[in-house]
């Protein structure tokens, strides 16, 4: 026992080799104490027929563990040798991975992921995986031929002749040209993948996602094709893991796992809750969260910090108050697939201070969110060249820029202009039609409506502007 490659435990069995030998009677110790003996500082004599048994057991976990040590010890002193001697061997071979288009780094990666590179024949093993890489089956380039060695060394080490039905198996997808080569390079396992278990997890994806169109099949697989190598049973406890975490129905967490594929990758207990909480921190209710995670799926794998915590310091900075994150996110659910902070540029250039745009923003969340070129500087540029407005005036009128500037905007001032109406802007654009025509332009309704009909409205805007 003393000359085992061992561990101590709670029976005291044996220590390291070479150290003293820490032994006990099988026969009158038990390998755990029941709470009795713990509390009483005694044990129970076990019988010889017991003692047969835990020495019988003892016997095979040790067996076991010095054979995981004898291949984890090879794999080590392979490593070393690889850091440790700069053998022409070792050069040789990084000269051509450097070559075929890696990078330095991905150099060292591969070798050290995958030291039996190093003693690889360059004409017997790389060169024919390289010309396969290359030749009419995938087509890959240059780059992709480099991110496949990159994601998946041993390809090498891989029998060519069983990829061939796996590559079928993709071309039944739909996954054909160079969609094929894209799939491969990215997630090279696919190539040797368990076949009987890719099948089960489309028959899963058919029935559970309710998608039978192949175009559709393609653009999912094609999208995440590590879905591939996992089980229906995992599928299943991601689409669970939606509903009850996050209050989705099943249609619902079902949709999100079809919109963003990726999703079915990760590990939902150690990636996904770690992601709700930090949202939840922020005093996101789960109502919202579960609009937040149904609008971006996404978001569940986002980084805590990098991501989602520097996106609610956007909000923060400008000064919105905690209780309102709720509200504003609420509002616009994609708020974390969106970068509002050109839009906080734009309206701190016209003049607002933060203070003020954190008010706009409390009142009307989807102005951060509203394109540049389509909506805010034509509206800004109505606003201050035609209507004479100023940030000041912009102030009063904290929806201003989701107001339609067509339908509202421009045909309620060019009325204005022609009757020789004057009010302030916050007045002119702000409630309905027949708000406006009761209280501000003092006409029938009737007489508004025709003048937008008609289009009376451009013809008078056309020299306004």
């Amino acid at each position: 026992m003393s000359g085992m490659c061992g561990f101590v435990n709670s029976a005291g069995f044996a220590g390291r080799r070479g150290s003293a030998s820490v032994t006990c009677n099988v026969a009158q110790r038990p390998l755990s104490m029941t709470l009795a003996e713990k509390e009483t500082g005694k044990t129970t004599r076990m019988s010889k027929k017991q003692g047969q048994g835990q020495r019988g057991r003892r016997r095979y976990y040790s067996q076991a563990r010095m054979e995981e040590d004898r291949r984890q010890r090879k794999h080590v002193e392979r490593r070393r040798a690889v850091q440790t001697e700069p053998d022409s061997k070792l050069l040789d071979m990084l000269d051509y991975l450097r070559e075929i288009g890696l990078s330095i780094e991905d150099c060292g990666r591969v070798v050290q992921k995958r030291p039996q590179v190093v003693d690889l024949d360059v004409g017997k093993d790389i060169e024919p995986c390289l010309h396969f890489l290359a030749g009419p089956v995938f087509g890959m380039n240059e780059k992709q031929i480099a991110r496949t060695i990159r994601n998946a060394p041993q390809i090498f080490m891989k029998s060519r002749s069983s990829m061939l039905p796996r590559i079928d198996f993709l071309k039944r997808l739909g996954i054909e040209g160079p969609e094929l080569a894209n799939v491969a390079s990215s997630r090279p396992h696919v190539l040797w993948m368990d076949l009987s278990n890719a099948k089960r997890v489309v028959d899963w994806v058919k029935i559970e996602l309710e998608m039978d169109d192949k175009k559709n099949l393609a653009r999912f697989f094609s999208a995440a094709p590590q879905v591939l190598l996992e089980s229906p049973r995992r599928l299943q406890i991601t689409i669970n893991w939606f509903k009850d975490k996050v209050g989705l129905s099943e249609a619902q967490a079902k949709k999100a796992g079809e919109k963003w594929p990726y999703v079915f990758g990760y590990r939902p207990d150690s990636t996904f809750n770690s992601r709700v909480e930090c949202l939840a921190k922020f005093g996101l209710s789960k109502e919202t969260i579960s609009r937040v995670v149904e609008s971006t799926p996404k978001v569940v794998a986002m980084s805590v910090n990098a991501q989602l915590g520097k996106q609610m310091e956007i909000l923060l900075d400008l000064g919105i108050r905690e209780e309102n994150l709720d509200k504003i996110i609420s509002t616009v659910p994609t708020f974390f697939g969106t970068c509002p902070q050109a839009r906080i540029e734009f309206f701190l250039s016209i003049g607002l201070d933060k203070e003020s745009l954190a008010k706009m923003v409390e009142a009307q969340p989807g102005i951060l969110f509203l394109s540049l070129k389509a909506n805010l500087r034509p509206k800004w540029e109505y606003f201050t060249k035609v209507m004479g407005g100023s940030a000041e005036d912009l102030k009063q009128v904290p929806g201003y820029f989701v107001l339609n500037l067509e339908q509202r905007i421009m045909p309620r001032f060019a009325f204005c202009c022609s009757r020789n109406v004057s009010a302030p802007i916050k007045d002119m654009v702000s409630g309905t039609d027949e708000y406006f025509c009761r209280k501000i332009a003092k006409v029938p309704y009737q007489e508004y409506r025709r003048f937008e009909e008609t289009g009376d409205w451009m013809m008078f805007s056309t020299p306004l502007m």
